[in-house]
């Protein structure tokens, strides 16, 4: 029960800030471990038999997940969820089976997750651990929140290169350069000239230095207004929040987001294994059919 608890506590902190979606699945797989050891921790035929079934579910659950990852990776460059948006518009097919999958995974019907885990609280109730299972349904709670934020992010809304153009973040960039350039012409329009004084030694050594910002200006103005023009740093405005200071100098954010409006093939063999999984997951949350007796059976071994 202690393991149970802990793994869910460290699972909850750390998909709160999480970045990139590959770790996601790795920190929601530690989550549902400690799912499976407070069943274990409750102990009797319903918990063990709703830990066997929660294996089987998050199995298939988590194999359509690591498949979509994948897909979503080599279109993408990127693990990091900065540079994944608009998925369900790039990709129906693939966007709507992470999601579906996603679901899944934090137990909503009518996948076999939402079964298992009820089984899992009913039997804790049952056996007198009752604040242990009301401590892990507030955990989960947070969880469900950090990956819906992490998933929505993913899926919904549009794909990166197809945000509109930010006139103002280009024109920002160019603030600090051209106020240098205005505050050293006039610098070195007003130095005296070194001698007597002599007025055409004095517009010698200021116009050339003031005249060489021209073309300074004019070089600096000219990248910011075609910037603001084409949308160039729309990519780099859409990835600047919070994401921006975790990536790596020129890591593969940077690639991922030059591709972000790219439809995203699916591979026929990777589309039908995630359609499968899906509706695997999806009828044994509905029934366990067959498995039902094979389920009783294995929990009956450890617990006559």
């Amino acid at each position: 029960m202690v393991l149970a608890l802990l793994s869910l506590l460290v699972a909850a902190l750390l998909l709160i800030a999480q970045r990139d979606y590959k770790r996601m699945l790795a920190y929601s797989s530690i989550e549902h471990m400690g799912l499976l050891a407070l069943g274990a921790a409750a102990g009797g035929r319903l918990a063990l038999t709703a830990v066997l079934l929660h294996v089987l579910g998050h199995g298939l659950g988590k194999s359509v997940l690591f498949i979509g990852s994948g897909t979503i990776l080599h279109a993408t460059g990127s693990s990091r969820v900065a540079a994944v948006r608009g998925l369900l518009a790039r990709s129906p097919l693939l966007g709507g089976a992470f999601g579906l999958a996603l679901l899944a995974l934090l137990g909503l019907p009518p996948f076999s997750l939402f079964a298992s885990e009820l089984g899992i609280f009913r039997a804790g109730f049952q056996d007198g651990i009752g604040w242990a299972v009301a401590v892990a349904l507030v955990l989960l709670l947070v969880i469900v929140a950090a990956v819906g934020r992490i998933g929505s992010r993913m899926i919904l809304g549009s794909p990166l290169s197809a945000q509109p153009p930010d006139a103002e973040t280009a024109a920002g960039a160019a603030e600090p350069v051209l106020a240098a350039v205005a505050a050293g012409a006039p610098q070195a329009a007003a130095q005296p000239a070194a001698g007597a004084g002599d007025r055409r030694a004095t517009e010698a050594s200021g116009a050339p230095e003031a005249a060489s910002a021209e073309p300074v200006l004019v070089a600096v103005a000219t990248p910011a207004a075609h910037s603001a023009e084409t949308g160039a740093g729309t990519d780099a405005a859409e990835a600047a929040p919070a994401e921006a200071s975790d990536e790596e100098p020129g890591g593969p954010a940077k690639a991922g987001a030059s591709a972000g409006a790219e439809p995203v093939k699916v591979p026929a063999g990777v589309a039908v294994a995630m359609v499968a999984g899906l509706v695997a997951c999806g009828l044994l949350g509905v029934t366990a059919g067959p498995l039902q007796s094979i389920l009783d059976n294995a929990a009956q071994v450890v617990v006559p």
